[in-house]
């Protein structure tokens, strides 16, 4: 005959020893009026055939890049001109550092830093939300920053393949770069 009774060892289990972990929890808090929802961005420029890329300045398509900035508030007033520092601080401008090998800054053509099988004749070309070039020798630039709403705002610029020199070959494309945003 069975026994519907459960039967223990040496008496119940109870949660006091049924194991334990710790838990971590992590932040900042950042001098700015937004905080950034995605700080690490992957831009996927796509594969391009060289023939498209053979004559002088030739470019692939370009590639949205987003920067979501959220819980964004600012200050009541602004002092005329605004400054980084002080002043309603509504509107955004990227600038861009860290670039380890630039080909043509003043119109925001960085090198390629592949590693391996490198596509020769081959740029990456950074471009503001209007697709114009990226001018990486002035930096930020009140003119053409972009104004900010209260909430979350997204900072829109691209980037696409550039042959500067033309003839380019088959390989691979890379490139890093660190951004930095200034308010206004």
């Amino acid at each position: 005959m069975m026994s519907t009774v459960p039967a223990f060892a040496d008496g119940e289990i109870t949660a006091s020893n049924a194991g334990g972990g710790t838990i971590q929890f992590t932040g900042s808090v950042i001098n700015a009026p937004c905080s950034i929802k995605n700080q690490n961005i992957n831009v996927d420029l796509g594969q391009v055939p060289a023939k498209k890329l053979k004559a002088v300045g030739a470019t692939s398509q370009a590639q949205k890049i987003q920067i979501d900035l959220t819980d964004c508030s600012f200050e009541p007033t602004s002092p005329n001109p605004p400054t980084p520092d002080h002043g309603l601080l509504s509107k955004v401008d990227v600038e861009f550092t860290g670039i380890t090998h630039t080909v043509d800054a003043a119109n925001g053509i960085i090198g390629n830093e592949a590693t391996t099988d490198k596509a020769k004749n081959v740029e990456i070309q950074l471009l503001r939300p209007d697709q114009s070039a990226y001018n990486l020798t002035t930096g930020p630039d009140l003119k053409t920053a972009t104004q900010l709403d209260g909430g979350s705002n997204p900072v829109i610029f691209w980037a696409q393949m550039i042959s500067k020199e033309g003839n380019a070959t088959a390989g691979n494309v890379s490139a890093n770069v660190t951004y930095k945003l200034h308010y206004y």
